[in-house]
């Protein structure tokens, strides 16, 4: 890891501030590396008098840091997202995205007028009441919330524009919530817009960290830096600019919220027309066109089950628009979107202003089962219809092979009156002990005693009885559990079996432990040397291909830790052996702590082979975890391995 890292940054107070925060993010990876702030105006700040729009738009906060970066006087750029170009350099490209701040637009009135204790209503609805702002989005979004209200120009930092608010003829002033918190500032705040009644602009709220291209290789403190769930918005929310045509000065706005596993994205581009337009020298020839909007889905069907005639339904999915028809049909649409001959519309019906809900009135003769439609301009979204309640659909588990008395989690759809939970045809789940989320998407319990047997999970619901996909206590394909499968050859790692009162709490007999404070720069600290019994190719084809398989195991970590990292060996081969490991949950994406997690990785990340034969007639079954410290300070760890197994993927 570099041992220096300069960070280049607007000069403007706010600009330092969210420099600072990365910095600080940096830092936290690991205290001995040097990170320096060198600010710098760009042309962005030096001109005020005039509109982004008419000199050249938001690109002209950047091109001055983007120059240093390609000097090399700095090695990364902190920018607030929303005032970056939409296409993204290839030479230096965004690294990682902020955790975001606040996304919303907020108001800020005339100190005198707020000291008088003016309400926000009684100044901005008299005609003629000014507000300040240069952005085209806000004022486009703000004026029908304040149709008597105009709108002046007013540019510069915070600090810039709250002067020219008091000094000047402003009655308020729009500014982002992000940069006003930033400064711990909110006393200043009049009032918040939603992001319904405000749509944001793509990116508001996150900082972006740009860099050269060769950083992307480094990723230990990006790890610290990136959040994911702000990429997943900001991918998601410059896309949607970009497909609107919606550059720098447009005043396309979105706003993705995330959501488990969906995402919802709000978006508009007003100044988007309805027409085709070819203008030439001897004339305009325009053509009109409807712009179609994106395909519309169903997730669910949220109801009183059974549902009778007159009962509410609430049709849960996204991209309602322009709705044509709603109906029942014992028949799916054709592919062509056709209707079947034999529909029972729906007419009492209503959408919500997110475009994501329709709630409409169960018709009288009500199917007993079928498919419900909702035909839209663009396309038609189905979905299978029970009057009884839909079939459960299970889609993932949190672990295959958890310890007992840790917390298994299903997710899935319709689990609506949950009655049983079988656990591979072995004993049920108590339902006193099963807790169903309120959107019945995820159900969750404590597993009580292993199973004996492979198996799977079952779940019975009001829609019937589904099994999970993947095998629950794949016993067969155990490879060391440190209980009789495999053998501990040597190392000096501690073999523990859990009493429930420290960590790691709960386990299936002995666990692998490797603990302990470990020196800065320790490349050999813990071992763990085992035999292991390898799966027999009557549950393993000799001839499936190493990239269908994956090392499962089970992992627990008292606490987060910086540093560390483990290198996984199998058969000697040392070279082809997994390095800079840090334990991520297969189900979640992140390092959980405090409690069991299912960890995976590819197979062929650990092995060289080209199948699993090639990899069983290496005749060694050798199995090794070893603990490193490649960091530059000593740190304490307390992480505990178990129940090794290969799987197909």
């Amino acid at each position: 890891m570099q041992s220096v890292i300069r960070i280049g940054s607007r000069e403007s107070r706010l600009a330092v501030k969210q420099a600072e925060i990365i910095k600080d993010q940096i830092r936290r990876c690991d205290q001995t590396i040097l990170v320096e702030i060198i600010t710098m105006k760009t042309t962005g700040d030096k001109i005020l008098d005039r509109s982004l729009e008419s000199v050249g738009g938001k690109g002209l906060f950047v091109k001055e840091l983007d120059q240093a970066l390609a000097d090399g006087r700095i090695d990364l750029a902190v920018h607030s997202l929303k005032d970056m170009p939409m296409e993204e350099s290839s030479e230096f490209p965004i690294l990682a995205y902020s955790r975001r701040e606040d996304p919303r637009d907020v108001l800020i009135y005339k100190s005198e007028k707020k000291e008088q204790g003016t309400e926000e209503g009684s100044i901005l609805t008299k005609t003629g009441a000014v507000i300040g702002t240069s952005s085209k989005r806000r004022m486009i979004q703000i004026q029908k919330l304040y149709p008597n209200a105009v709108f002046q120009g007013i540019r510069g930092n915070i600090q810039t524009r709250l002067s020219k608010l008091n000094k000047e003829e402003y009655d308020a002033a729009v500014l982002a919530a992000a940069g006003v918190k930033r400064l711990n500032m909110e006393a200043v705040i009049g009032r918040y817009f939603s992001v319904d009644e405000v749509i944001p602009a793509a990116g508001q709220g996150i900082l972006a960290v740009q860099g050269r291209k060769e950083f992307l290789k480094d990723t230990v403190w990006r790890q610290y830096v990136d959040d994911k769930k702000s990429r997943v918005q900001a991918l998601a929310e410059r896309s949607f600019i970009r497909v609107l045509d919606g550059g720098c000065t447009s005043p396309s706005a979105a706003y993705a919220k995330v959501k488990g596993n969906e995402l919802e994205l709000t978006g508009q581009n007003p100044e988007l027309k309805g027409e085709i337009r070819i203008e030439t020298e001897h004339g305009v020839a325009a053509y009109n066109m409807h712009v179609l909007s994106p395909a519309p889905y169903i997730t669910r069907i949220s109801a009183t089950y059974p549902i009778k005639p007159g009962d509410q339904m609430t049709v849960i999915g996204g991209n309602f628009y322009e709705v044509q028809a709603v109906y029942l049909s014992t028949e799916q649409p054709a592919k062509d979107g056709t209707r079947p001959v034999d529909v029972q519309e729906i007419t009492n019906y209503e959408v919500n202003n997110k475009y994501s809900q329709i709630t409409l009135t169960a018709p009288a003769n009500l199917l007993e089962e079928g498919y419900l439609v909702v035909e839209c301009y663009t396309s038609s979204a189905v979905t299978e219809f029970k009057k009884n309640g839909p079939k459960p659909v299970v889609t993932a588990v949190s672990s295959t092979m958890p310890v007992v008395g840790s917390t298994v989690t299903i997710t899935g759809q319709n689990f609506i009156e949950v009655s049983r939970v079988n656990i591979n045809g072995e004993f049920d789940i108590p339902v006193g002990d099963i807790t169903t989320s309120n959107t019945f998407d995820e159900i969750s319990f404590v597993l009580p005693q292993a199973p004996t047997q492979s198996g799977h999970i079952s779940v019975t619901a009001i829609g019937g009885t589904v099994e999970s996909a993947e095998i629950f206590y794949p016993l067969e394909n155990v490879i060391l559990n440190y209980d009789g499968i495999g053998s501990h050859v040597w190392g000096d790692c501690s073999f523990v079996v859990a009493d429930g009162s420290s960590a790691p709490y709960v386990s299936n007999g002995t666990c692998l432990g490797i603990t302990g404070t470990v020196s800065a720069s320790n490349y050999w600290w813990k071992q763990s040397y085992s035999n292991a019994q390898w799966v027999n190719t009557s549950i393993i084809p000799g001839n499936i291909p190493i990239d269908d398989l994956k090392l499962q195991f089970e992992c627990f970590v008292k606490e987060v830790f910086t540093g560390p990292v483990f290198q996984i060996a199998m058969c000697e081969n040392f070279d082809a052996a997994l390095n800079g490991y840090v334990p991520v949950s297969s189900f979640t994406g992140k390092t959980e702590t405090g409690k069991w997690m299912q960890c995976s990785v590819s197979l062929s990340s650990v092995v060289a082979d080209a199948t699993y034969q090639d990899f069983l007639n290496r005749n060694s079954t050798h199995i090794g975890v070893y603990a490193t410290n490649p960091g530059s300070s000593q740190a304490t760890i307390e992480v505990y391995f178990d129940n090794f197994r290969i799987v197909r993927k």
